[in-house]
């Protein structure tokens, strides 16, 4: 079902291919295509890899054995970032582009089996895609534009004129342009050119919806808009959702679920808060934000209480055991993370017993509007810390407090700055 057309006057050449693919019908290999297969998940990606043989400098591996799952109406986002893979992987999601090998089922049926040669053509696998462009048909009106893929893809056999139009109307009140659906689309602001995409990709009432970076075109007010919107229009009409993205805060508040990609490889799979709290590798922690990490050597651990005792450039800290991990040894080197906003700048009187509370050189401060950032100096490195933008400080020395609870580490990765 995947619809999506590109207006030949655009000239995005990658897009209008795309386009071409989307149009065509009918199975592209494979006896067995509409086979059901048993799954509780609603996308499921099996052991994914797509090797590109190059000419005189070897193949490039794009991906290398992804898999992960969705459940129905989940809201999915494939974050990295620029050539880690996430557009190569929805691309072979959609259909357009093959794996090398692996294994792709949406809604209990495969659409793509490496073993038994099985590959759908787009048009078949029930999906809508809104692309990074908003191929926008210059000529056409608002409702022209959203209703041209139900009159010549592959639901123009299957859906009346009535049918059609009841479609359209519900997409175009969706996203609020009903009072633009007979103004021709070229007219439009950026944003409202990027909701009649988004209409379109609803009119079709896909099974999963892939949006490849649809708000990069966007000023950064609208953007944030754009996220809300689109969050909440995709889980009112319960559809499953894959969305691209380089940028961690739109992933943060968009998504149910984040992989997290690099060189092709998932790095890690998870909710927003656990990838942001507990990321699991140097990598996942600093592209999540850029906290600190300051290094730290394991002094000692308390079984009873879960309480790691580390010796760091700031002086002496409690942590508390990362659930799952091995438990730490007297002499281990960790990295030490510690969110901005998680450190507080304190007086004497302001902090409890159990917290960590170090004295340190300020170094500068930086104004960002809605928050001061504070640096001070922590041994050879420095330590940022969010506070109140009303909150500068004007003494040599700062008091930084946090709670253990607030403090993750990682083992030591060498090397890592």
């Amino acid at each position: 079902m995947l619809q999506v057309l590109e207006p030949e006057s655009s000239g995005a050449a990658p897009v209008g291919a795309a386009m071409s693919a989307l149009a065509a019908g009918g199975e592209r290999s494979g006896a067995g295509a509409r086979e059901a297969v048993a799954s509780d998940a609603f996308l499921a990606i099996s052991n994914l890899r797509k090797r590109y043989e190059g000419s005189g400098r070897g193949a490039t591996l794009a991906l290398d054995d992804v898999s992960f799952t969705i459940a129905r109406g989940a809201f999915l986002t494939l974050l990295g970032p620029s050539g880690c893979g996430k557009s190569t992987l929805l691309n072979m999601i959609a259909g357009l582009d093959a794996p090398t090998a692996g294994r792709i089922d949406i809604a209990a049926r495969t659409v793509f089996d490496s073993e038994r040669k099985l590959d759908l053509a787009p048009a078949q696998r029930n999906i809508s895609m809104v692309f990074q462009s908003y191929a926008i048909w210059p000529h056409m009106t608002v409702r022209q534009n959203i209703e041209f893929p139900l009159e010549h893809g592959s639901q123009q056999k299957t859906l009346s004129k009535a049918a059609r139009k009841a479609a359209v109307d519900h997409a175009l009140e969706k996203v609020r342009l009903t009072a633009y659906a007979d103004r021709p689309a070229p007219l439009l602001s950026g944003g409202q050119q990027q909701r009649v995409s988004l209409a379109r990709a609803l009119a079709q009432r896909p099974a999963i919806i892939l949006l490849d970076e649809p708000l990069s075109n966007l000023d950064a007010n609208l953007r944030e808009q754009m996220q809300k919107e689109i969050r909440s229009i995709v889980t009112d009409e319960g559809i499953t959702a894959v969305y691209v993205t380089h940028d961690q805060k739109e992933a943060l508040s968009m998504s149910d679920v984040i992989v997290l990609l690099k060189e092709g490889v998932i790095q890690q799979v998870g909710t927003p808060d656990s990838i942001y709290y507990r990321p699991e590798n140097r990598f996942v922690a600093q592209f999540m934000g850029w906290p600190n990490v300051i290094e730290a050597t394991v002094s000692g651990f308390d079984r009873d209480s879960q309480a790691v005792h580390a010796d760091s450039p700031l002086g002496a800290m409690r942590l508390l055991r990362v659930p799952g991990a091995a438990e730490p040894r007297r002499g281990d080197r960790i990295d030490v993370i510690m969110k901005q906003e998680d450190l507080r700048i304190v007086a004497p009187t302001q902090y409890v017993e159990a917290d960590n509370v170090f004295s340190l050189p300020l170094v500068r401060q930086v104004f960002h509007g809605d928050r001061l950032e504070v640096i001070c100096q922590a041994g050879d490195k420095t330590l940022a810390i969010y506070a109140n933008a009303r909150q500068r400080q004007t003494g040599p020395l700062v008091s930084v407090a946090c709670a253990p609870e607030h403090l993750h580490y990682l083992p030591h990765e060498a090397g890592s700055r």
